[in-house]
Formats: C-alpha cells, structure tokens, sequence
C-alpha cells in the first residue's frame, strides 16, 4: 500500500459571497438586524446562496422573529415567481410570548407577497399544503437531539434531487459562550448527511460578530446518493436527546416514516422512540422540571436571571 497525499477537497465546495450579492443584502434597511440571530457573514452566506442558485420554492423551518426570513425573501424578490413557505413550531416568537412568529417580516410590506407562514405544530402538519419541488431548504430549529435531525427527515420526500438544504449553528457548540457546548446536532447532520457540502468561506473568527471558532453555517446539495444513505442520518437519533416530542407527535412521525421510509427506517424509529421514551422516565424528571419552569417564566425572564446570576458571581 502506498502513501497517498489527500489534497483535493474532493465533494466540497467553499462559497464566499461576492460584493454585488452583499449589495443585495445592504440595500435593505437595518430593523431586522436587532433581532437576527446570525452573524453579518452568515446572513451574507445565506442572501449569496439564493442569489447565486435563484431557487423558486423556498422553505424555512425555524422563524423566530423572522429575521432569516427577510433575507431570504429579499433575495428573491427579483423573482416573481419564487415564494418562501416558512414554518415554526410555536405561533409565537420563543424569546416574548406576546410577539407573534416572525413578527419583523411586517416592517417590510413590500416583501410579503411572496411569502406564507405556518406556526403551531411539527413541520409535517404543513408540506402537504406546501407540496413538493422545495428547492432550498433553510433548518434553524432546536440545535438539540431530535430537533432538526426529525425535522430533515420530514422534509426529505419534499425536496428535489438537487435541492440546497442550509443549517445554522452547525459549530455553535465550539461557541465563545458555554451554554452552547451540548448543541451538537447540527453539527451532526452537516457530517452524516451524504451530499455535495458548501462550506462558509467569508468566516472570520476574528470578526465581532462571530460566536463560533469555526464556520457556523453550511449547505448541503441534496443527490440520489443522499436517499440511497439514510441510515446516516436516521442513525444519529439513537443519541442522547434534549427533549422528547409528546405521544401523539411521536404517532404522527411513525406514520410519517411508515409513509416514506422503508420497512426497515419504520422498525428503527418505532424502538428509536421507545428506547427515548424509557430513558426519559428513568431520567427525565430533571427535563421536566426545567420544561415547567419555562412555561411559566419564560425564556427571555429565564436568560435575565441567568446573567444577573453570572455577574453576582463574578
């Protein structure tokens, strides 16, 4: 056998944005950068994407207030003919229950035409409103095991063959800030799913805005190879979870895999559940507890604390 010196990326491609696309992104005024949760460079990463690939069927999973959802919409807006499906979970925004989802897409009027949104429920409540040919695919949900790990399998039969599936925060958990360190799972998928990878090429660790030591958003270009290698990515569930989906969420994604996924992916999400489900009454007490306390506090309350805490420790 004979030493081989591995210098070609091979299936990788480094996207950096050009000036004329960030142009794109500059013309539009501020407001929605208070309540982004992306850096400058990742928000130019995005807006270059879908300038770059002019995709038509747009799909969002993860609104928060709606700041990813004015680049993307801004993006677009050259095309007429292109639309933006966004879905969230909670109808309102997670960090101030009186806000609702994606609240600041209202300060741009001129870009909703070419938007609907979804909140209240799992994404699988709404593809089959949206319908298939999704051709960039935008997952920025939970960073935590299950999350968007479910979240992509629900959105796979959905997307065409050589759709753009971009995540947020795939090295959140190498972020300055400690809290982060468990939010692996974006992390995850960026290395099992098989595909065409796109990786950050405008990341300065150094830059003001950046949490991360590393690139902390990419792409993958979905490909036949990608379905003909699930098991990658249904595999990842058997990790440690966060959180559990409730019983009759974990009925519909079994029926959901029943109707898209062979005999074999319906066998391993049944004991997949059952397997989490046994932990979390072993282990789960804990969860539940810190589950109650952000009902009834909130998050935003909770983060107040939190730092008030750090700083009388200090």
């Amino acid at each position: 056998m004979t030493l081989a010196n591995f210098d070609d990326l091979g299936n990788i491609e480094i996207f950096t944005p050009t000036n004329g696309e960030n142009e794109i992104l500059e013309r539009l005024d501020d407001a929605y950068t208070k309540v982004s949760e992306m850096s400058i460079a990742e928000r130019q990463f995005l807006n270059g994407l879908i300038i770059r690939n002019k995709p038509k069927k747009l799909l969002e999973l993860g609104v928060s207030s709606g700041g990813s959802s004015v680049i993307m919409l801004n993006a677009i807006r050259a095309c007429p003919d292109a639309k933006l499906y966004s879905i969230d979970y909670l109808p309102y925004w997670y960090m101030n229950q009186d806000k609702k989802v994606g609240y600041i897409v209202d300060d741009y009027p001129n870009l909703k035409n070419q938007w609907e949104l979804f909140g209240g429920g799992l994404a699988l409540k709404f593809l089959d409103k949206i319908g298939s040919g999704i051709d960039f695919c935008m997952i920025d949900t939970a960073h935590s095991n299950p999350g968007e790990i479910l979240d992509l399998l629900m959105v796979l039969p959905y997307l065409t063959e050589d759709a753009i599936v971009v995540f947020h925060d795939v090295n959140l958990h190498t972020a300055k800030y400690k809290k982060w360190q468990w939010s692996l799972t974006n992390n995850l998928l960026m290395s099992s799913i098989v595909g065409h990878k796109i990786l950050q090429g405008n990341f300065n660790e150094n830059a003001k805005w950046e949490r991360a030591y590393f690139p902390n958003i990419g792409a993958v270009k979905i490909g036949k190879e990608t379905t003909q290698n699930l098991y990658g990515i249904f595999n990842l569930l058997t990790i440690k979870w966060s959180y559990i989906p409730n019983k009759d969420e974990q009925l519909d994604i079994v029926e959901w895999v029943r109707k898209y996924y062979n005999a074999y992916f319906i066998n391993y999400i049944e004991t997949i559940f059952t397997y989490h489900n046994e932990n979390f009454i072993k282990y789960g007490t804990k969860y539940r507890i810190k589950q109650y306390i952000k009902k009834v506090f909130g998050v935003k309350l909770i983060y107040k604390i939190r730092r008030m805490l750090k700083k009388c420790s200090s």
